[in-house]
């Protein structure tokens, strides 16, 4: 740390009065109250942004979840087309046919909603993807703040 002492030559002296020790004293107790706010702002950003990567992770986690099933289904679907193919080369059994045919189209809706399923949470991964953007951008200024506020109180105490 290092301070300037600027000494007056005789006779020239601003005309501006001292204002004394305790007024020194209260802007670096102003000063301190306020970065203690800004710390306490970080910590609460920083716990916001953590929810948030967490709820992202969990999103991932859906996402991944849902595509392992859509694959499976997707195979299922393939072995009823086979199925359904070989049913069809006999009139005989036409009864199982239509159980496949049934079975099918219950695939198909299943695989529908999953599609949408899969579509919402990709929705909500970039929203919670936005929200941690926002959250970062709003620590990084918090930060800056904090450190714009800390040098001005390294001047006030150096003076």
């Amino acid at each position: 740390q290092s301070s300037f002492v600027f000494q007056a030559e005789d006779g020239i002296r601003d005309a501006q009065e001292s204002r004394g020790l305790g007024d020194v004293y209260k802007r670096q107790e102003g000063m301190q109250n306020k970065i203690r706010e800004l710390e306490r702002t970080i910590v609460a950003q920083g716990e916001g942004l953590s929810e948030g990567q967490q709820e992202l992770d969990s999103v991932r986690s859906a996402l991944e979840r849902l595509q392992s099933e859509r694959e499976a289904v997707c195979r299922e679907n393939e072995e009823l087309q086979d199925d359904l193919a070989a049913a069809q080369s006999s009139r005989a059994e036409s009864e199982e046919l239509e159980r496949l045919m049934k079975k099918i189209d219950q695939q198909r809706n299943l695989f529908k909603e999953k599609e949408q399923a899969h579509l919402l949470d990709r929705q909500s991964l970039a929203a919670v993807r936005k929200e941690a953007e926002q959250l970062r951008a709003e620590l990084d200024k918090t930060q800056e703040a904090k450190e714009a506020m800390g040098a001005e109180g390294d001047l006030l105490m150096a003076n």
